[in-house]
């Protein structure tokens, strides 16, 4: 994705030519995305999607497979300080409504979970040429909550199921709809997981998605090959949760008073290992035992028996 300026002079006098050498790379072409920002003067104004206050007259003579917007830090009128998320989202919906009544383009809904680029500027103050990340000569924040960033979200998804024309896909394809951003730490807007928030905004995007959200993930130890006395195997896990699948291991031994510790390994990213086996003949096994990771579950697992008898 790239502002509507940046692909101005690539695209409007050659469209094809990017699918073309897509094509003759095996790939079946590309989908161009433009940024189209929409503020508060687009509101007051109505105006869109002529030139307004846009820096790109050109914009409805460009030859874009859809449009979107990263952010909407300029939904609402700057000013200084701490702002209201539901304003944000309460402009950017009625901007939804210009967008669906003129859009020459189909449209992709984005959502901010927040903006709050405080640590850029009071680490590096303005850029001397555009002012960021003062805008209008503003610094103001606002953050979302879970829910309201999944009600948004939400929101989103119904007004592209409301506007099949304006979708990247015709039915039945589900609504495509962004989310800004996964870790924009440095602007205020993220849904990863943190030490204070956990997997909060992770859980509120699934409710908003009718998705079950795990929190015990299954796992399975399976022993691949044993060459001598060198054994390797892989842990993998059900749902694919990768903090499960680097872990301690214990190999054991059976005895007549159970199994018994032998000695420890551990389980590269990905699940795979390799540990060697004592020199003592008998019944070995791999034991994965159950560990917390971030707030998550990771299920104990136990591989099958392996007999050593030479």
């Amino acid at each position: 994705m790239g502002d509507t300026g940046f692909h101005q002079s690539r695209l409007r006098p050659h469209p094809g030519k990017a699918a073309a050498a897509a094509r003759r790379h095996g790939l079946p072409g590309v989908f161009v995305v433009g940024g189209k920002y929409l503020d508060w003067n687009t509101l007051h104004y109505d105006c869109f999607p002529s030139r307004c206050n846009d820096t790109d007259p050109a914009f409805v003579q460009e030859h874009y497979d859809a449009i979107t917007q990263y952010g909407y830090s300029t939904a609402i009128e700057p000013k200084d300080g701490e702002r209201s998320f539901a304003a944000f989202t309460q402009a950017e919906e009625q901007l939804w409504g210009l967008i669906a009544a003129h859009s020459p383009f189909p449209y992709i809904p984005s959502i901010i979970a927040g903006w709050d680029p405080r640590p850029i500027a009071y680490a590096l103050g303005p850029d001397p040429t555009s002012g960021y990340p003062w805008q209008v000569g503003h610094l103001f924040w606002t953050r979302g909550s879970p829910a309201q960033v999944a009600g948004t979200l939400r929101d989103g998804i119904d007004w592209a199921n409301t506007h099949p024309s304006l979708g990247v896909e015709p039915a039945p394809a589900p609504p495509m709809v962004l989310i800004e951003a996964w870790n924009e730490i440095s602007e205020g807007s993220w849904v990863l997981p943190t030490a204070g928030e956990g997997y909060a905004y992770g859980e509120a995007v699934a409710r908003a998605l009718g998705l079950p959200w795990q929190t015990t993930h299954t796992r399975h130890l399976t022993i691949a090959s044993t060459s001598g006395r060198t054994l390797s195997g892989l842990l993998t896990v059900d749902d694919g949760w990768s903090p499960c699948d680097a872990t301690r291991l214990n190999l054991q031994r059976k005895s007549s008073r159970g199994w018994l510790p032998v000695r420890s390994t551990t389980a590269r990213p990905g699940g795979g290992f390799t540990t060697t086996l004592p020199r003592k003949l008998g019944a070995y096994s791999v034991v994965a035992p159950r560990a917390r990771r971030y707030r998550q579950t990771c299920d104990a697992a136990t591989s099958a028996t392996l007999l050593r008898h030479r």
